[in-house]
C-alpha cells in the first residue's frame, strides 16, 4: 500500500496536477503517529480523484478499501484484546479459555483476509484508472 501510494502520488505530479500531500508524505504519512490516521486516506483519495488522464477528475468512488482498512484494524484490535483477555498459551487457566482465545484470533484472521481482498480489488480499480 505504501509503495502504491507513492507511485500514485508520482503519477498525479507527472500529470501536472496537485494532491494534498507530496510523494514524500505518501510514504511518511504511514509512519508519522498522528498523521497516520488521515494522510494515507487523503493520498489515496487524491489518487482516485486525479487518476484519469482525460482531464476529468473524480468519478465513481469505491470506498471498499476504506471499509476494509477499518475492518482490518477493528479485527486486529479484537484479536489482540482477545489474546490479552484469555492470556498466552502458558497462562490459560482452562481448556475453555484456550479455545475461546483461539476462536477470537481465528475470526480476527478471517476478517483480515477479507479486508486484504477488498483492498486489492479497490486498488486494482484505481491502478486501471491510472493506466488510462
Amino acid at each position: 500500500l505504501i509503495i502504491w501510494a507513492w507511485r500514485a502520488a508520482g503519477n498525479i505530479e507527472a500529470m501536472g496536477r496537485k494532491g494534498r500531500w507530496s510523494r514524500g508524505w505518501a510514504i511518511g504519512g504511514w509512519f508519522t503517529p498522528i498523521m497516520f490516521f488521515f494522510v494515507p486516506y487523503q493520498v489515496i483519495s487524491d489518487a482516485w480523484k486525479n487518476a484519469s488522464n482525460d482531464g476529468v477528475t473524480g468519478g465513481k468512488r469505491n470506498n471498499f478499501w476504506l471499509a476494509g482498512f477499518i475492518l482490518f484494524w477493528v479485527s486486529g484490535l479484537i484479536g489482540g484484546v482477545g489474546n490479552l483477555a484469555w492470556g498466552s498459551a502458558e497462562t490459560f487457566s482452562s481448556i475453555d479459555d484456550a479455545i475461546t482465545g483461539d476462536t477470537v484470533l481465528a475470526v480476527s484472521g478471517f476478517f483480515q483476509m477479507v479486508t486484504w481482498i477488498l483492498i486489492a480489488i479497490a486498488f486494482n480499480q484505481m491502478s486501471k484508472r491510472h493506466a488510462q
